[in-house]
């Protein structure tokens, strides 16, 4: 999960260093190379992968015969459950699917990737819009954001872990986030102030997403279809990335401005957080204490 802001970290000063410093290479204009570059990554890391990754166990030169053994009978056993379960698995998940928490837990998990994604993909457009017009200057300032996010989100989680206790963190920072993140818009002649509460709104809002996770498989843990009904949930919750962009950009085209868009944003993360305390009481979680130096929701 810290891996999402990670990137947005090495991206944010990549970005800025590619629209200013490759603009006319070859012909093309700064963006143009930045989906180069950006790109680069990702393709050698496809090609790499081909090279790396086994297609099956007979093929992993990194396990040994005894290790390739114990997990072919692990393989054996598992398909044999499966396939004598198949049809009370298959029950079950249409038991979990009619279960009201499962929508819960799909709806708040909406409701705070939408939060994330209103601070990601705005997040250069409002730092432009407070006065940060250098692009290498606003690719820099952009990682600020992401680097503390990534450490707020680690140090909320493991505090999560320490004391077994989820739905309070996840109220209490993404309420913090929440508020932040309305402040923005009216903070667009200060860039330092837009800077800091962008700070703020990704710490909070990143970590609603990692305990949105631990909540989803407390609730979820020890049941047949826990994988279906996690899936469908990220499912519901991935409708996001649409969802979020677009209102956030049709409001700015209509009223020529972002903070109606950052209002309803900062509504549906808030809506999320009350059915999350409402509807999610603390008993329907199965946690149980986790074993020394692991960490579940981090």
């Amino acid at each position: 999960m810290v891996g999402f802001p990670i990137a947005g970290l090495v991206g944010g000063p990549i970005s800025g260093w590619a629209m200013t410093q490759l603009a006319h290479v070859a012909n093309l204009a700064g963006w143009q190379w930045l989906y180069i570059v950006e790109a680069l990554p990702a393709i050698a890391l496809g090609i790499l992968t081909l090279f790396i990754l086994d297609d099956n166990i007979d093929k992993a030169k990194w396990l040994t015969e005894a290790e390739k053994n114990i997990l072919r009978e692990g393989f054996r056993v598992e398909t044999e459950r499966k396939r004598t379960n198949n049809q009370q698995v298959h029950g079950t998940l249409v038991q979990a699917l009619a279960d009201p928490k499962v929508y819960m837990l799909a709806f708040v998990d909406f409701a705070f990737v939408s939060g994330t994604y209103s601070v990601t993909f705005w997040l250069p457009t409002v730092m432009k819009n407070s006065g940060i017009t250098d692009l290498a200057q606003l690719g820099w300032l952009s990682a600020i954001p992401y680097g503390i996010g990534a450490i707020g989100m680690v140090a909320i989680s493991r505090n999560s872990d320490r004391t077994l206790e989820r739905r309070w963190h996840a109220a209490i920072a993404g309420i913090i986030g929440a508020i932040a993140l309305l402040l923005v818009s009216h903070s667009s002649n200060s860039p330092a102030t837009t800077v800091t509460l962008l700070t703020i709104a990704s710490v909070g809002i990143f970590a609603t997403n990692v305990l949105i996770w631990s909540i989803a498989a407390d609730y979820l843990h020890g049941s047949p279809a826990a994988a279906g009904s996690i899936a469908f949930v990220n499912c519901i919750g991935l409708l996001s990335g649409f969802f979020s962009p677009f209102v956030i950009g049709w409001l700015k085209t209509a009223t020529g401005s972002l903070v109606s868009g950052l209002y309803v944003m900062t509504a549906l993360l808030l809506l999320g957080i009350l059915v999350m305390l409402v509807g999610l009481k603390p008993q329907t979680a199965k946690s149980a204490r986790p074993p020394k130096k692991a960490s579940l929701a981090g």
